[in-house]
């Protein structure tokens, strides 16, 4: 009973966490004019991104109504593993293309431990294409859906 409240604590302060950083995502690319302008409001009692909570509140309740909980893991598993592998990708391309920017951070081991991320990002891709193929094509789907959005923002700046 007491590793399962420590797991419920743990998951509670993890879900929190997630929660705050995705809304300043948006909140960011708001700011950066490929989102809703509203969403770079922030609350001025609390200093939070209150409208980009409210509109993250909103998609996740729209995605609670279209399958089950492990499908929903699976389409944002999905989804976040390709932007993880991506991520790391940019450093790789960041450090040759301008190897004289000042970093705050250097990667250990570099290349190896992004190239090796890489490869891990592209295994749970693909295996999850593999396994769930359904769940990954929505997966997918939820990604593109995105990009008229993105170019309209872009392109109305």
């Amino acid at each position: 009973a007491i590793i399962t409240m420590i797991i419920l604590i743990s998951l509670i302060g993890a879900n929190n966490g997630f929660v705050l950083t995705s809304a300043r995502i948006n909140y960011a690319m708001a700011k950066d004019k490929l989102f809703f302008k509203k969403a770079s409001i922030i609350h001025p009692k609390y200093k939070s991104p209150a409208n980009a909570l409210i509109i993250q509140c909103i998609w996740a309740c729209v995605l609670t109504f279209t399958g089950t909980f492990n499908q929903l893991i699976t389409y944002i598993i999905f989804a976040s593993w390709i932007f993880y592998g991506m991520s790391a990708g940019a450093v790789i391309i960041l450090r040759t293309k301008k190897p004289d920017l000042e970093r705050p951070y250097k990667t250990p081991l570099y290349p190896w431990i992004p190239l090796i991320f890489i490869l891990f990002a592209i295994f749970l891709t693909i295996n999850t294409i593999m396994e769930a193929p359904r769940d990954a094509g929505i997966g997918a789907l939820l990604i593109l859906a995105g990009l008229p959005f993105y170019y309209y923002w872009k392109n109305n700046d």
